[in-house]
């Protein structure tokens, strides 16, 4: 190894990237009491290795060899109660084009561009797909605060947060694992670059979202993941033509020391699922909305997104989003596909600080006075707010206190209702509700988490409640912010949330 190597972990902000930094020098050897823990979190089970390289890579065909040879060494001791780790295999490389700027930002650049990709079709990540991300001499990367080269030598991660979640253009996963390795150069042979390379491998397998899977919890020096407990000991491996390849020795709670990897026979057989309690929203009888008729509501000024709103809604009704709603479908309310009204436009609204009692409640009930909102028992007004507006309902305020809210006028007939607030930038809203980086994703998200709620649980302010649990059909803490793209015929692309399955048992 011609470098030594030390691993810097930041903490705080980037609890999801770990970071390898060479030429430093570590003068001690971990004991046999050393020991990953298991966290409970994920694995790559049988992870598929795309490399990203940009033009000017060094080394690129023989990094793609390294890839392909590497997939196969093993951490298979590694499996978890749930989860197998099997041998792995070389997916394809990806060529990009140049660069576009010599800095970039994890956050602000590399995580979008990853997103892009998938977004493209360029891309399409399953739970084993790892992409480790190549770039030239010259391109400097920061992430928490620390630059390439300097704070660190390369580091893997996770897009599901901040500008980079993928549940909302992905069918297939939330999660993409990936890792930076820069050029810190200039470098003789590619075996230079080969100790961070099978580091940040061997760690994404083992523990992708870093600390949440298998990873060393005692505040000692020799804490971390697979690799980062044997940093700056390397060997080299042997492949089947006769080529030697440098390799970072990883840690073994097996062998008790450093090594090459532990591989282990193990059957699908030898897995014990967890048990898992089962969970189930009740029905207490109340009324359900068997065929909706959603009346979107934009009240205010400035509504953003009107248009695709209205698409959104026109294309929810009759989409597949209801026939898996169905499930909760009553003898006497069968929930089917409903339709969309007509549009209300209330631009004539100017003010800005609104209470749900005092404002909304008392709007409705004079459309429905003027005849203007004709309501029946499969009504259900879905308000959209303008992005400068501050609501209370109940005394909470629509961001930061809830993000949405749906609710009904007991002493008027079929009056279900709920209200949602405006997520673009212009708002204060924006980036404290859903996780895309695209605020209309977010919009449609949070109205189909609503439209759910209200189709089983309409009545909510009466003492005879429907599908019934105390956070919600579509929010249950399984399925917050975990969204699903649907391709529509015409090519659009419409983001719902998921809900929870009693059938299933799941989201």
């Amino acid at each position: 190894m011609s470098t030594s190597n030390l691993l810097v972990v930041f903490q705080g902000s980037m609890e999801f990237s770990h970071a390898y930094l060479s030429q430093q020098t570590q003068t001690n050897t971990p004991s046999s009491q050393v020991k990953l823990s298991y966290n409970g979190g994920p694995v790559i089970e049988n992870v598929v290795v795309n490399p990203i390289f940009f033009n000017g890579t060094q080394y690129t065909h023989e990094l793609a060899e390294y890839y392909n040879l590497l997939a196969w060494c093993a951490v298979q001791e590694y499996a978890t109660p749930t989860q197998v780790i099997g041998l792995g295999t070389f997916g394809k490389a990806i060529v990009e084009t140049s660069v576009e700027k010599n800095a970039l930002d994890d956050i602000l650049d590399v995580q979008p561009f990853i997103r892009s990709l998938v977004e493209a079709g360029r891309i399409s990540p399953t739970t084993n797909s790892y992409y480790p991300i190549h770039y030239p001499p010259g391109i400097t990367i920061t992430m928490g605060g620390g630059t390439s080269c300097d704070a660190f030598g390369g580091y893997h991660s996770m897009l599901k947060a901040d500008y980079a979640y993928v549940a909302d253009i992905s069918a297939e996963v939330e999660y993409v694992w990936y890792a930076v390795l820069p050029n810190c150069g200039p470098f003789d042979s590619v075996n230079d670059l080969l100790d961070a390379v099978s580091h940040e491998l061997a760690e994404a397998i083992s523990d992708p979202i870093p600390g949440n899977s298998w990873y060393n919890n005692n505040p000692d020096a020799f804490n971390g993941e697979i690799g980062d407990i044997c940093v700056d000991m390397g060997t080299t491996i042997k492949d089947n033509n006769g080529n030697i390849w440098e390799t970072q020795l990883l840690w073994s709670n097996i062998a008790k020391k450093c090594t090459v990897g532990t591989r282990v026979q193990r059957k699908p057989s030898t897995v014990v699922h967890a048990a898992t309690e089962n969970f189930y929203i009740e029905n207490n009888g109340g009324p359900l909305l068997s065929n909706v008729e959603i009346t979107p509501v934009f009240y205010g000024p400035s509504i953003s997104y009107i248009s695709e709103i209205e698409a959104f809604y026109s294309w929810l009704v009759a989409s597949p989003f209801f026939d898996a709603l169905a499930e909760y479908s009553t003898d006497k309310f069968p929930i089917g596909h409903g339709k969309r009204v007509q549009s209300f436009y209330a631009s004539e609204i100017k003010y800005l600080e609104i209470d749900d009692a005092a404002d909304i409640q008392p709007f409705l009930r004079e459309k429905v006075k003027q005849g203007i909102f004709v309501p029946n028992t499969n009504s259900l007004y879905q308000i959209h707010i303008s992005p400068d507006m501050n609501l209370t309902f109940y005394g909470s305020l629509l961001c930061p206190d809830i993000c949405s809210y749906s609710s009904d006028i007991s002493a008027t007939s079929f009056l279900y209702y709920s209200v949602i607030p405006d997520l673009t930038p212009q708002s204060k809203c924006f980036n404290m509700c859903g996780l895309s980086p695209n605020p209309l994703h977010n919009t449609e998200s949070l109205a189909s988490m609503n439209v759910a709620n209200a189709v089983t649980n309409p009545a909510m302010a009466v003492s005879e409640p429907g599908w019934y649990t105390s956070t919600g059909i579509a929010s249950k803490s399984d399925c917050a912010w975990d969204d699903f793209p649907f391709h529509a015929s015409n090519s659009d692309v419409f983001v719902v949330q998921k809900f929870w399955s009693n059938r299933h048992q799941q989201v």
